[in-house]
């Protein structure tokens, strides 16, 4: 399998911002079917209306984990970190960097599912987050980051395997019968 083609735009003048999407939102899926976390479905998808100039573009994805986030993350907040953090893992893997707005939307979901929801994740808040955690964040990121290293070659299927599905979306069955 091969990724997606790229398609620069102004997200980011080397691959665009429709293969960084495929990339991040197939990561996430790859984690959390490998920690065999539940999902509904995986997508990316178009978004009417004029372009965000803020978001840089008008696309969006998403993992629809079927339930509500306050149910999911609290079961065990580390593992959501891990799957979370997987999408900008593989987008740094695969295309050298990240979105960051992708970044900063994951933590606010996952500072979402754990009630922390008060400011950013300034430094003054990272000792707050790693208590939620039960372990400092960035070893929880960096754990993230080793996993999606080791299924490079599953990110690039399902990401490819989204970007061929006409709706660029696929269910949980669909994910795990490509890995």
């Amino acid at each position: 399998m091969r990724l997606p083609p790229a398609n620069p735009d102004h997200a980011c003048a080397r691959h665009g911002l429709a293969l960084h999407a495929f990339v991040h939102e197939a990561g996430h899926a790859v984690i959390a079917a490998h920690h065999g976390i539940s999902f509904d479905s995986v997508s990316v998808a178009r978004v009417l209306g004029e372009p965000d100039p803020a978001f840089g573009g008008t696309l969006a994805g998403g993992l629809d984990m079927g339930r509500a986030v306050r149910e999911w993350v609290p079961e065990s907040p580390a593992r959501a970190l891990e799957v979370l953090a997987a999408g900008m893992a593989a987008e740094d893997a695969l295309l050298g960097h990240h979105l960051r707005r992708g970044f900063d939307g994951d933590i606010a979901v996952w500072r979402l599912g754990t009630g922390l929801t008060d400011g950013l994740m300034e430094s003054e808040n990272l000792s707050l987050l790693s208590t939620a955690l039960g372990e400092p964040i960035g070893g929880v990121v960096t754990r993230s980051r080793a996993l999606v290293e080791n299924k490079l070659e599953q990110v690039v299927t399902v990401a490819a395997a989204i970007h061929a599905s006409p709706s660029w979306r696929l269910d949980h069955a669909e994910v795990l019968s490509v890995l």
